[in-house]
């Protein structure tokens, strides 16, 4: 088998099977961008996301990852609330992630109680059997117009940033409003504090 048949696996909905020809390609050549980037398509698909600087310690690597893995899989899961995108596909994919929070929400009480709280404070009503009807419309809203992607990554130029900005907010939404993009640079750095010797390292988010 070779990269064709994983690409004729993606094209015809098997995304799994295709996911998992690619990982091999991957074990044998790890640079390779066309591998790399498809799959990439597949994880977003499927709704898996890598660690960005996993096993990648030069910042040439990691720049090559963004470009050819990171920023395809964002550009992918914009475009699928995007009018660019047909109809049916995005009808499909706002159901799929519908279906996944109210899962989600179904099997956490305070989830569900905050929720409720949400709803009541939203439409002002007291009528608990109407609530989760109330928010699955408001997910169904939010998907269609309000889509905001969040990146946090160790390394991030302002320079990618903005661009990387403008891609995203590229893609347009049912309200002609572009889909949102925010960026965050999070960096363990070894901590010397006097006051909490116990404390060896802390975060920094920029």
């Amino acid at each position: 088998m070779d990269i064709n048949d994983a690409l004729d696996y993606l094209n015809n909905g098997e995304i799994e099977k295709g996911k998992k020809l690619l990982e091999e390609f991957r074990k044998e050549n790890p640079k390779d961008e066309i591998v790399l980037y498809n799959l990439g398509m597949a994880y977003s698909e499927t709704g898996e996301y890598e660690c960005y600087g996993e096993n990648k310690l030069k910042s040439i690597e990691k720049f090559r990852y963004l470009n050819g893995h990171i920023i395809p899989q964002l550009m992918r899961f914009a475009s699928s609330f995007s009018i660019v995108t047909d109809r049916e596909i995005r009808r499909r994919t706002i159901e799929d992630w519908n279906n996944k929070i109210i899962e989600l929400v179904y099997n956490d009480e305070n989830i569900k109680q905050r929720i409720t709280e949400w709803m009541d404070t939203l439409y002002h009503r007291n009528m608990p059997e109407t609530v989760f009807r109330d928010f699955e419309k408001c997910l169904v809203e939010s998907f269609q117009n309000n889509i905001r992607i969040m990146l946090v990554i160790d390394e991030f130029t302002s320079e990618q940033k903005d661009t990387l900005t403008n891609i995203i907010n590229s893609f347009r939404m049912e309200n002609d409003t572009g889909v949102g993009f925010v960026g965050y640079i999070v960096r363990l750095h070894q901590k010397i504090d006097i006051f909490s010797p116990e404390e060896e390292f802390a975060l920094s988010i920029e």
